[in-house]
């Protein structure tokens, strides 16, 4: 693409997803793009000191939770900021998680995906977001915060996740 008084630039197509229940990471493969996660922090925490007012009429304010920040990439590109929240009870190594799905390494110990509710919305990044996708603000940035249910209507997780505009777009389907 040439703008003038930039030159050339290359710029890569931009990633469709379908609105359906499934990882980021399965989407980038299968659609042939190479996937990569930097794990930027797993904590633990409980929705009070998470600030997770979304859990507040599922969960006890003391529940314990771990918290995952991801960076996720798609060729080497950064295009996401995902931040999970989980419940304890998943053992989820650190390294399992720069380089398998979530929802994968969650059906491994027995999690039965089975539903979620997602509210998909806009905002611009902060300075840290802009830094860590590596993008000069102000940087439009698509949302999404999503609960998921396992078969039984337990919580398997809560993710609130953030991406790049330019690179990222959600795809629906509507029929009368």
């Amino acid at each position: 693409m040439r703008r003038r008084g930039l030159g050339t630039q290359v710029v890569r197509p931009a990633i469709h997803r379908d609105v359906r229940l499934s990882s980021l990471y399965d989407d980038l493969a299968a659609s042939g793009r190479d996937p990569g996660t930097t794990l930027l922090a797993h904590e633990s925490c409980t929705p009070a000191t998470a600030g997770l007012s979304t859990l507040s009429e599922l969960l006890p304010a003391d529940e314990p939770l771990q918290m995952m920040r991801r960076l996720r990439r798609a060729d080497g590109e950064p295009l996401a900021i995902m931040t999970n929240y989980l419940l304890a009870r998943f053992e989820l190594d650190d390294d399992a998680l720069a380089g398998t799905s979530l929802y994968e390494l969650l059906r491994l110990q027995g999690a039965q995906i089975a539903i979620a509710h997602q509210a998909i919305g806009a905002r611009l990044a902060d300075a840290d977001e802009a830094h860590l996708l590596e993008q000069p603000r102000p940087l439009a940035c698509v949302t999404a915060e999503r609960v998921v249910y396992d078969a039984a209507g337990a919580l398997v997780e809560l993710g609130r996740h953030l991406y790049r505009s330019d690179l990222y777009t959600v795809q629906t389907s509507l029929v009368v």
